[in-house]
C-alpha cells in the first residue's frame, strides 16, 4: 500500500513539472523583433500594436534589461504622450501614444541583459557554467 503511494505521488510529480516545463516552452513568445516594428505605424492604436507583438508593455526577456541607447524613452515622451516600451531578449520597441491613444511615433533599439537564455541563468546559479562576461553598453 505505501509503495503504491509513493509511485503514484511520484508520477503526479513527473506529470506536474513535465506540465509546467510544457507551458514555459511551448507558450507563444511576443514578437520584439525589426518585422513587428516594421509593421507598426503612426495612427494604429495600443491594442492594434498589442496584436502585431503578441503581448502587453513589458520585460518579456530574461532577467533584468537595460538599454543600449539609455535615452530612447525620453526622446519619445512629452507632456501630451504616454510611452511604453516592449522589452524583448536582445531588442526592444518603444512607442510613443498621442492624446487620441494613437502611435504617435516608434522606436527600435537593442537590449543588454546579463543572461542569454533561462537555462543559462539555470547553469550559473548552480555554478555547472561560468558566467559569460558581456560587456555593459555604454552611458552617454
Amino acid at each position: 500500500m505505501r509503495r503504491r503511494i509513493v509511485i503514484s505521488a511520484a508520477i503526479f510529480l513527473v506529470l506536474a513539472i513535465g506540465i509546467v516545463a510544457g507551458y514555459w516552452f511551448l507558450r507563444p513568445q511576443p514578437r520584439i523583433d525589426e518585422e513587428a516594428f516594421g509593421k507598426i505605424k503612426v495612427g494604429m492604436t495600443e491594442s492594434e500594436v498589442v496584436a502585431i507583438i503578441g503581448a502587453s508593455a513589458g520585460n518579456h526577456g530574461v532577467g533584468d534589461a537595460e538599454l543600449v541607447w539609455p535615452h530612447a524613452p525620453f526622446l519619445l515622451a512629452n507632456a501630451k504622450s504616454e510611452a511604453k516600451v516592449w522589452f524583448g531578449q536582445t531588442h526592444a520597441i518603444a512607442v510613443s501614444f498621442g492624446p487620441d491613444n494613437t502611435v504617435a511615433e516608434k522606436l527600435f533599439f537593442g537590449v543588454w541583459r546579463e543572461h542569454d537564455s533561462q537555462f543559462e541563468r539555470i547553469c550559473q546559479a548552480l555554478h555547472l557554467k561560468e558566467p559569460a562576461v558581456k560587456p555593459r553598453p555604454m552611458h552617454w
